[in-house]
């Protein structure tokens, strides 16, 4: 297995980089001020990812300033087939899942490493070029 697939990884407790343990902290560490959410950091790498409020599980995998650059990238070609309508929301990640031979509930941009984001960002775009040139 590969340490990016390491569900360790996909949980937030281990880093995809080092290998090393991550720590729990306050959002406040992250952001300089609390939003009132907790983040999981890999203190060697400055590696880190959000969890969902009031909670401690992960939004994703840990990540390096490219892979967040990544993946908010890969949410700004993708996004607009469901919000501008073009698809339901669960349909489009649906597209993704079958295109990416992946299961539903590991179908997330916040799951996903470097090359995963590069290939949504290719793929949103060409969905997207299809359907408004031809309806």
């Amino acid at each position: 297995m590969n340490l990016k697939d390491d569900p360790l990884v996909l949980l937030g407790w281990s880093c995809p980089y080092c290998g090393n343990s991550t720590k729990l902290v306050e959002d406040s560490r992250i952001y300089g001020r609390s939003y009132g959410a907790k983040c999981y950091i890999c203190e060697p790498c400055g590696a880190w990812v959000g969890c969902h409020k009031g909670t401690d599980k992960a939004l994703g995998r840990i990540a390096n300033k490219e892979l967040r650059e990544l993946k908010h990238q890969a949410h700004e070609a993708f996004d607009p087939l469901w919000k501008e309508g073009y698809l339901p929301r669960t349909a489009a990640y649906e597209v993704l899942s079958a295109v990416f031979g992946l299961p539903t509930e590991q179908t997330h941009i916040g799951m996903f490493d470097e090359d995963m984001c590069r290939k949504v960002i290719s793929l949103s775009n060409i969905i997207l070029k299809y359907i408004k040139n031809d309806g």
